[in-house]
């Protein structure tokens, strides 16, 4: 399996196997978080692996919006220093090793929610002017849970249409918004948009209803990077590479916020 095989395959696993992940495969996963690539390489972020995953479970009270306090063998603290388009290139560049770590048959799940910096002192250092973003848990999943879909049509998603707001995409591009159609998101909630013109491809953040922004807004910025991550590796297939660049168009579409562009 690659990564945009694994785009399509992939599920969030909340049950684990007690056992931790051998000596090999620890290191399996250090290489991953070595080789991933950030959106924008000037800001600050580092994602650290808590191998005693005992360290993580102890704290879970305090993480608010844990996804139910999953219990896993190990996690990764992601931290990250705060500032515009922070958020969208955590998820980027966390989503490689996300799917890397699926391709090698280890299971993952995004834990989005605050967390007090204090909670980790003595779990993991932060660095100065970073704070802590979010969790991913990873390990074998249980006994009897899949790894992976049998069927990516089992995803319950938005139609590709929806999330096409003007403009006419090609047949390729159509193949790479696919992939970001399927893409994982807090609450399932899907923020992605897209408008066409000659010059760029436009990519937007959907505002939730009122009951949800406040709850979703900033995760789904993380969201909204993982969704930048499988653009990039679909295009890739086709042994092309995805130019982004701030470029917002002269409109904006109501209840839209503008994330970044593509060069056509």
């Amino acid at each position: 399996m690659n990564q945009y095989e694994a785009i399509f395959l992939r599920r969030s696993i909340r049950q684990y196997a007690p056992g931790a992940l051998s000596g090999a495969e620890l290191d399996t996963v250090r290489g991953i978080l070595a080789a991933a690539d950030p959106l924008l390489p000037a800001l600050p972020l580092q994602t650290h692996l808590v191998v005693e995953g005992e360290r993580i479970q102890g704290i879970m009270s305090g993480i608010i919006g844990s996804y139910g306090k999953i219990r896993a063998p190990h996690y990764l603290v992601v931290t990250a220093a705060p500032g515009k388009q922070s958020l969208e290139n955590v998820g980027y560049t966390l989503e490689a090793v996300v799917l890397e770590l699926t391709a090698q048959a280890i299971a993952t799940c995004w834990i989005g929610g605050h967390v007090k910096p204090g909670l980790l002192q003595g779990v993991v250092q932060i660095p100065e002017e970073q704070e802590p973003i979010l969790l991913i848990s990873l390990g074998k999943a249980a006994p009897g849970v899949a790894l992976t879909r049998a069927n990516p049509a089992d995803a319950k998603r938005k139609p590709l249409d929806e999330l096409i707001l003007a403009g006419t995409p090609d047949a390729n591009w159509r193949r790479y918004l696919e992939a970001v159609r399927i893409a994982p998101s807090a609450a399932n909630s899907q923020p992605w948009r897209f408008t066409f013109d000659d010059k760029f491809v436009h990519v937007f953040q959907a505002r939730n209803n009122i009951l949800l922004h406040k709850l979703l807004s900033t995760i789904n910025q993380v969201d909204m990077g993982i969704a930048l991550r499988h653009l990039a590796i679909a295009a890739e297939t086709d042994g092309g590479a995805v130019n982004f660049v701030n470029q917002p168009p002269a409109t904006v579409p109501k209840g839209m916020d503008y994330c970044m562009s593509v060069r056509r």
